[in-house]
């Protein structure tokens, strides 16, 4: 990790690149619809109050957020700073900062009563001090809600890696990402960290994002063509990763990406990846030790 926090291993490009920002946009539409709604939190959006959207990306959730619930300040940051935030509404307010930083913390200015964040696996370090920050910034009676990966993808039709290059690609990721501080598989452990912390009603769903159209319900065909435009994109910019982590030439990442993006043009296999949801209360009394 540099010095003021940052990872400079994320394997993404960063959200002011035009291709990255229309991923990720439409990404956020993908998984709006999956999820049904913004968030899971029960919160009272009647009051005012202030939200905050930890790495927000292009801002478009914030935005959106921002503008179904005008009676709440809605506050984002990420590390690279986007075109997209130019538009945003009155009582949306975004700047560019580390979420690992602890001078990001120091400054927010004051407390929240909802933080969110989304698909942010590719950018933690420091899942425990990240947790920290969470419960020393929220109000309480605040809630915390993350949306995110679980790795390995998982078959819906008995496929198995041998099979698919794309089932391949993600396990080699999934070796990858240790290798550069990241740690795949924290969302398995989050509740246990939070409860550690002193959250209260700490809860996880899971949920599927479908990598191809194959479903014979309309929604979940719609779903699935998104969710193959994203893997294919994601795929293509993760890639650099293998190389750098686990010694691959450009010659095989290229080509077997190639193939990896065969396989979801022609619909091989039905496979998906787990997400998850968790969501945690910030007690009305402080009980963390």
């Amino acid at each position: 990790m540099a010095q003021d926090g940052t990872t400079s291993d994320y394997p993404l490009p960063p959200p002011s690149m035009g291709p990255e920002a229309e991923r990720l946009n439409t990404q956020h539409v993908l998984l709006s619809r999956t999820f049904g709604g913004l968030y899971r939190a029960p919160l009272d959006v009647s009051k005012p109050q202030c939200v905050l959207d930890v790495g927000c990306g292009t801002g478009i959730w914030s935005v959106d957020f921002a503008k179904q619930y005008p009676n709440i300040q809605v506050y984002g940051f990420d590390i690279n700073e986007s075109p997209d935030w130019a538009n945003a509404p009155a009582n949306c307010h975004f700047r560019a900062a580390s979420l690992e930083d602890a001078e990001t913390w120091e400054q927010l200015g004051h407390k929240f009563d909802f933080i969110f964040s989304r698909l942010i696996v590719p950018s933690v370090k420091n899942w425990p001090l990240l947790m920290r920050r969470y419960w020393d910034s929220l109000e309480p009676g605040g809630f915390m809600e993350t949306h995110d990966l679980q790795l390995p993808f998982k078959s819906l039709d008995g496929t198995t890696s041998e099979q698919s290059k794309f089932m391949q690609f993600w396990e080699h990721l999934l070796e990858a990402m240790p290798k550069v501080g990241l740690d795949p598989g924290a969302m398995d452990r989050l509740p246990i960290e939070l409860r550690g912390l002193g959250f209260a009603k700490v809860e996880q769903e899971e949920f599927r994002m479908l990598s191809g159209p194959w479903s014979d319900d309309a929604k979940e065909q719609e779903l699935g063509r998104l969710g193959a435009a994203n893997f294919k994109t994601v795929s293509r910019h993760s890639s650099p990763l293998l190389v750098k982590a686990l010694g691959w030439s450009e010659e095989r990442r290229v080509d077997f990406v190639a193939g990896v993006e065969r396989e979801i043009d022609e619909c091989w296999f039905k496979t998906f990846l787990p997400l998850k949801i968790t969501i945690a209360q910030k007690p009305e009394r402080d009980s963390a030790v």
